[in-house]
């Protein structure tokens, strides 16, 4: 798939290329590693920072030896087994790494069960470069979406200068939609790497009824002798509880017994329970035909769990409804073999989409995720494993990187990049024919070492991150023939998918419509060149123009459309290289920010006055009730003593709804004045109406003035980076989307982070969203709205609340 075994028969397999990760540890024990650990194995360097027991809730252990025992802490031995594994003869499925020769060094920065903060993150990175590795391999991360988010980019930007590469996994959030990028892979330093499906699922088996017919299965290693078998779940995807309990009667070896069920039913679910009281411990599960296999890894669940194809399933049933109890299953056959994924070199369902909210692409390259045989802690005494997502993409990509620096000593990280993403090979959708995936999902496409190796051009740069713009400034792409003859290259274009990231926000339901459904559009841009056709003498270079226009036909900014593709370029020895893009097809600080929509469906009474949007609003919590002009709120005044049998009333909390429709990177409320003149973009209450209001000011004097406008405290802030001011009451966030704000106890935080319990009086509060591309400093920059009067009346014990 990716040109590896091409550049092993060449002799490249990494010798001379130190490679760190960053990981769970790693049980070196393993044959495939090297059986030990430090100078002159396989294994040669690391330590671990935190300890079996750590949760990145605790305090770590630290350890001079980074060597992994625990089943659930096999990731690390799996991407380690990934880059530089090498089965010795005769032993496990005789699997080699991508680079099988380089020298590993493991950074332990995970326990067993994972979790872990950005400190022990960053001391794993610069603890490697200090040893002085040629690239570091990462498969951790959390969704942050925004560049902003990372507190540490100048770090990872002294590492990159020393020439140390660094590749970090996207993450496996694609079922959640575009902007869904993880740090630290968002940093614009790093090497993010997507994820494709295998072409086959590597260990499957043969199994036989007691009728001779034959099915595959699949398994990291095939089952011995010859098993009782029934069906456990009945029509309705439930468990058959008769079967059951006959089952559990007549069948004397709990252990010799493989309950058969749907994977999409509800029995699949409740297997923990049945093993407790069968003591059965064998599940097999069909799965459809269009589906992959995938098991899970040793040590997930504490019982055998099989899936095989329906097709295979359909093949057994006969005899088993023949036979009745008396049905068996025999495996004789001892032999692996692989076999074809229906999802074959295509982007994986789960690798997670781009770009950056600021539309940096993200990732920029993709490789084999899915199915991936690797090692695995031999505590089990089995030690492999199949697994997949970003995860095992991204060592795979560090092979290829090593594979290439050992060919290419002198390149710098960004060299290598730019090699393997210029002849990478972009994939199609899975299930549309002909279109090929968006560029915010696969980035360059599927990587191939070897191509990068052998193609005999440089093409920069190496991606085009174009914005949001109609029509994005001419782009200079530049061709050096490396090559020792001349070249005709001719320039062409292959538009990629566009997707949504908003598809459903027409539906009716208002919090439903940010929920993201998969959705990919043949809507693509046009491209044309300067010159259609170039040609170099050896050693020459060009430089040329693209200029691309954005789609406009079915563009709808309300669903934040993200546009892609490739500018290709062609040799007359038919090397095609690639120039990825990624775009957004208007400009977003033309459209409005905060939503002042009528189209919602709102069902929270009364109706707002004439004139005044639907959203955002306030909302008294225990009574489902809008609040459109002046309301009293208790909120809970007192709270039972733990040990206490009294419910406490539901809490009488204003709630505050609001919709961002583009990407704000600041979203703050504000407690102000009920009275202080401010001029919203849009009120939330009747300004003429107000003024017969009477209303009490509150006694106490405005703890800040932000941008001009007295605040006696913040409620909340949304945040898309670390660059705005700080407050205990804020989060990151995706930058867009519904979302809502309880205001307990009439509490606020201070600028310094001291947190107050406002007074009884009444307040207002100011809502105000960061329109694309303003400062969060110029109070022009904001779209706002005023709340009607929110009436603090908090009854004894008084203050401070009594948490």
């Amino acid at each position: 798939m990716t040109g590896v075994d091409a550049m092993h028969d060449l002799g490249y397999k990494g010798q001379g290329v130190k490679i760190a990760i960053l990981d769970t540890g790693v049980d070196y024990r393993h044959p495939a590693l090297g059986g030990g650990f430090g100078e002159g194995f396989k294994v040669a360097g690391g330590y671990d920072f935190v300890g079996d027991d750590y949760t990145g809730a605790n305090m770590p252990v630290p350890d001079a030896d980074p060597v992994v025992e625990c089943l659930d802490g096999g990731h690390g031995t799996h991407v380690a087994g990934i880059i530089g594994a090498q089965d010795p003869e005769g032993v496990g499925f005789g699997i080699v790494g991508v680079a099988p020769e380089a020298s590993l060094y493991m950074y332990r920065i995970l326990g067993c069960e994972g979790g872990v903060t950005d400190d022990v993150i960053i001391q794993g990175f610069q603890a490697a470069a200090e040893e002085g590795v040629d690239l570091i391999s990462m498969s951790v991360g959390g969704v942050r979406a925004w560049e902003t988010a990372s507190l540490f980019e100048s770090v990872f930007a002294s590492i990159k200068k020393r020439g140390i590469g660094m590749l970090v996994a996207a993450g496996n959030d694609g079922e959640s939609g575009p902007y869904y990028t993880s740090w630290p892979a968002l940093d614009p330093s790093i090497i993010s790497v997507g994820s494709t499906s295998n072409l086959a699922f590597p260990t499957a088996y043969n199994v036989e009824d007691v009728d001779g017919n034959v099915a595959e299965y699949a398994r990291i290693a095939p089952l011995e002798g010859t098993y009782n078998v029934f069906i456990a779940d009945s029509d309705d995807g439930f468990c058959d509880q008769s079967a059951w309990d006959t089952a559990a009667e007549i069948f004397s070896d709990p252990d010799k017994v493989i309950a058969i069920m749907n994977w999409d039913g509800y029995c699949s679910q409740s297997l923990i329970y049945y093993m407790g009281k069968t003591g059965f411990k064998n599940f097999w599960a069909y799965i459809d035909d269009d589906a992959d296999l995938n098991l899970y890894p040793p040590g997930y669940v504490p019982y055998d769990f099989v899936r095989f194809r329906k097709s295979e399933f359909e093949k057994l049933l006969p005899s088993i409804q023949a036979n009745g109890w008396a049905a068996t299953l025999t495996f004789k056959d001892q032999n692996v073999h692989d076999t074809k994924q229906p999802t074959a070199r295509t982007v994986s369902y789960y690798s997670s989409f781009g770009p950056t909210v600021e539309m940096s692409m993200k990732p920029q390259l993709s490789a084999p995720g899915g199915t991936i045989l690797s090692s695995w802690p031999t505590t089990d005494g089995l030690g492999y494993a199949v697994i997949s997502g970003t995860s095992m993409a991204t060592p795979h990509l560090a092979g290829c990187y090593a594979l290439l620096k050992q060919a290419y000593p002198e390149l710098t990280p960004d060299d290598i990049l730019h090699r393997l993403q210029t002849t990478a090979t972009p994939l199609e959708q899975f299930g549309y024919d002909g279109l090929l995936t968006g560029t915010l999902q696969q980035g360059a496409g599927l990587v191939n070492v070897y191509n990068a190796f052998n193609y005999d051009s440089i093409i920069s740069p190496a991606q085009l991150n174009l914005r949001d713009s109609t029509s994005p400034e001419p782009q200079s792409i530049t061709i050096e023939n490396k090559s020792s003859k001349p070249k005709t290259y001719t320039i062409g274009h292959k538009g990629s998918s566009l997707v949504n990231a908003s598809p459903n926000v027409y539906e009716r339901g208002y919090a439903e419509r940010f929920y993201w459904a998969e959705n990919n559009s043949p809507n693509f841009a046009s491209v044309s060149f300067s010159q259609n056709t170039i040609t170099l003498s050896a050693g020459a270079g060009i430089t040329f123009k693209a200029t691309v226009r954005a789609p406009t036909t079915d563009v709808d900014p309300s669903k934040l459309p993200i546009y892609g593709g490739y500018i290709t370029i062609t040799d007359n020895d038919s090397k095609e290289y690639v120039v990825p893009y990624i775009g957004v097809p208007y400009t977003r600080n033309s459209q409005p920010t905060l939503d002042f929509s009528d189209l919602l469906n709102i069902t929270t009474k009364p109706l707002p006055p004439k004139y005044i949007p639907n959203i955002p609003m306030v909302r008294a919590m225990d009574i489902n009730k809008r609040v459109n002009d002046i309301e009293t709120f208790t909120f809970p005044a007192w709270a039972p003593p733990p040990d206490s049998d009294e419910d406490q009333d539901d809490d009488n909390d204003p709630q505050i709804e609001f919709v961002i429709r583009q990407p704000s990177e600041y979203v703050r409320f504000d407690a102000v004045s009920p009275t202080y003149k401010i001029r919203p973009t849009r009120y939330g209450f009747n300004p003429c109406k107000a003024r017969s209001l009477n209303l009490t000011e509150p006694p106490m004097e405005p703890v800040e003035e932000f941008l001009g406008i007295p605040s006696y405290g913040l409620l909340f802030s949304y945040i898309g980076g670390f660059d705005k001011p700080y407050s205990p009451f804020q989060e990151l966030y995706i930058g867009y989307g519904f979302n809502s704000v309880i205001w307990d106890w009439a509490e606020v935080a201070a600028p310094n982070g001291t947190l107050l319990q406002l007074p009884n009086a009444d307040y207002r509060v100011l809502v105000r969203a960061l329109r694309w591309g303003y400062d969060w400093e110029d109070p022009e920059g904001y779209e706002s709205w005023l709340s009607p009067v929110i009436r603090v009346n908090i009854g004894d014990p008084g203050y401070p609340n009594p948490y």
